[in-house]
């Protein structure tokens, strides 16, 4: 399991997974917020202080390096959560600019311009997700809203298909296999909505802060779609200690970590494993290979 944490880089876990397992190895470094693999097994790690998306061969280990560096991004303030669509194109949330940025495959390395930049996206985009129908679902952190869109996408301003309202500030957002989004909230609990998505549609449950001890998290809750492993169970990296937290539980930890769920979600879910911290600081989001 490969790991975006803002604080310390790209930290690797080998599976299985427990409450006291650390990082195999860490690739140091800061700003990582976006992690992915592409379908020949690449390995894509955003930075946003650097407006760059790194790329790994694998299979990867503590001595590799980028096989090549996209950007500096033109155009973008801070670049972070990564998803790839099913044609292989990349998609960038770019918080700091409220706007996805597209890249089209054969990827270059050296400083560039996105093919598309999609503007005005609500809610500064911290996460995105596709559904199984190829709508992408945009996650807004300060407009408190899920926001679809439906190709063909362009350059400027894109009509939204469908908004939809969260109980509080959105962060990460990712899909079950039933095809439900699953969208972290700022204070610690994940809202899942269910299909068929349009304007008005609400969170069907709401899974509870079930170990956060009430602390909530900045800058969000990260289940991205590859973060859902092959029995369908969901990996929630955890951020608890930002501008928007108090301070911790009395006697308690700042809560960072990351969390596993295991199918049906009804909203009385409990983490299998509790929360795993070692080698963590601000873990942003996962994704699985090799």
């Amino acid at each position: 399991m490969f790991v975006a944490d803002f604080a310390n880089g790209l930290v690797v876990f080998n599976l299985p997974l427990t409450a006291t397992s650390a990082p195999a190895f860490t690739i140091a470094g800061g700003g990582t917020a976006g992690v992915a693999f592409d379908a020949a097994g690449n390995l894509y790690v955003s930075n946003v202080f650097a407006r760059t998306i790194a790329v790994y061969a694998s299979p990867i280990s503590a001595t590799s390096t980028p096989s090549k560096t996209i950007g500096p991004i033109t155009g973008a303030s801070l670049p972070g959560f990564l998803v790839f669509d099913s044609a292989g194109n990349l998609y960038v949330a770019d918080f700091g600019n409220s706007q996805v940025e597209i890249f089209h495959p054969p990827f270059v390395g050296g400083p560039q311009a996105p093919a598309i930049t999609m503007t005005g996206v609500p809610g500064t985009p911290v996460g995105m997700a596709f559904d199984l129908q190829g709508d992408l679902f945009v996650s807004g952190y300060t407009g408190v809203v899920v926001t679809a869109y439906r190709r063909p996408f362009v350059g400027g301003a894109n009509t939204a298909v469908a908004t939809m309202a969260l109980p509080t500030g959105g962060g990460g957002i990712g899909r079950d296999t039933a095809n439900d989004l699953i969208v972290g909230q700022a204070d610690g609990t994940l809202a899942l909505i269910g299909p068929p998505f349009a304007t008005g549609v609400t969170p069907f449950t709401v899974i509870g802060q079930t170990f956060l001890g009430g602390n909530p998290l900045d800058p969000a809750v990260e289940a991205l779609n590859s973060a859902t492993d092959a029995s369908g169970n969901i990996w929630v990296p955890f951020a608890g200690d930002g501008v928007l937290a108090p301070p911790p539980p009395a006697g308690g930890a700042n809560q960072i970590g990351i969390a596993e769920f295991n199918p049906p979600f009804n909203g009385s879910n409990v983490s299998l494993i509790g929360l795993f911290q070692t080698g963590l600081g601000l873990p942003f989001s996962i994704a699985f290979g090799k």
